[in-house]
C-alpha cells in the first residue's frame, strides 16, 4: 500500500489552490479590462458629445455677443446723429461777450443756425459744417454786437473757424469786419477795418 506523506499532500494541495486562484485573478482582471474599455469608450463618447454641443453653445453665445454690440453702437449712433442742437458756453461766446451762450439748430445735415448773447453782447451766424453731425467743425459767418446803450463798443461781421472736439470742448478763431463803433470803444485805440476773432468754450449737444 502506497503511503502519502503528509508534507506532499499539503504542497498538493497548495498547488491547486494556486492554479485556481491565478485563474480567478485571470479571468477578474480580464472581466475589469473589458468594464474600463467600456466605461472608457462611453466616457469619451460622452466627453466629445459634450465638447462638441460647449462649442457650438460658445460660438452662438459669441455671435449673439458681437450682434447686440454692433446693434448698440449703431442705435448709439443713430441717437447721436439725431441731436440737431448745441448749446455753446464760454469766453466771448454770444457774439463776443464778456461769458455769453450760443445756441445753434440744423436746418439741414451741414447747414446751421446759430443765436447767442451774453454779458454786454449779442450775436448770430449762419454755419457750415464739415460734417453731416452736430458735433463736427463748421465755418460761420458771424455777426458780433458788444455792448449796448453808451457802453455799446463795436459790431463786427465776419468768417471764422470753429472747431468742435469729440466731447465737448470748442475753440473758434477768425476776421472780422468792423462795421461800425460806439461810444465806449477807447479815443486813443486805433481803429482798425479789420479785427481779429476768437473765443473759447465747452458745447453740448441737445
Amino acid at each position: 500500500m502506497l503511503i502519502i506523506d503528509d508534507y506532499y499532500i499539503s504542497l498538493l494541495f497548495k498547488l491547486i489552490i494556486a492554479i485556481y486562484i491565478i485563474r480567478m485573478k485571470r479571468a477578474w482582471t480580464q472581466a475589469i479590462t473589458n468594464l474600463d474599455e467600456n466605461l472608457t469608450c462611453e466616457f469619451h463618447v460622452t466627453i466629445k458629445n459634450n465638447y462638441s454641443h460647449m462649442k457650438k453653445l460658445i460660438i452662438s453665445l459669441l455671435l449673439m455677443s458681437i450682434s447686440l454690440g454692433m446693434y448698440s453702437q449703431i442705435a448709439a449712433d443713430q441717437q447721436e446723429i439725431e441731436k440737431s442742437s448745441s448749446l455753446t458756453v464760454g469766453f466771448l461766446q454770444g457774439g463776443g461777450s464778456l461769458f455769453g451762450a450760443d445756441f445753434e439748430t440744423l436746418l439741414s445735415k451741414k447747414i446751421g443756425l446759430q443765436l447767442g448773447a451774453g454779458l454786454f453782447g449779442y450775436g448770430g451766424g449762419l454755419d457750415f459744417h464739415l460734417k453731416p453731425s452736430i458735433r463736427s467743425s463748421y465755418i460761420s459767418l458771424q455777426y458780433w454786437h458788444q455792448g449796448f446803450g453808451t457802453g455799446y463798443t463795436q459790431s463786427v461781421l465776419g468768417p471764422s473757424f470753429v472747431y468742435r472736439g469729440e466731447r465737448w470742448f470748442t475753440a473758434q478763431i477768425g476776421l472780422g469786419y468792423v462795421l461800425g463803433y460806439g461810444p465806449s470803444w477807447p479815443g486813443s485805440a486805433v481803429k482798425s477795418p479789420v479785427i481779429l476773432t476768437y473765443a473759447l468754450g465747452a458745447y453740448f449737444p441737445i
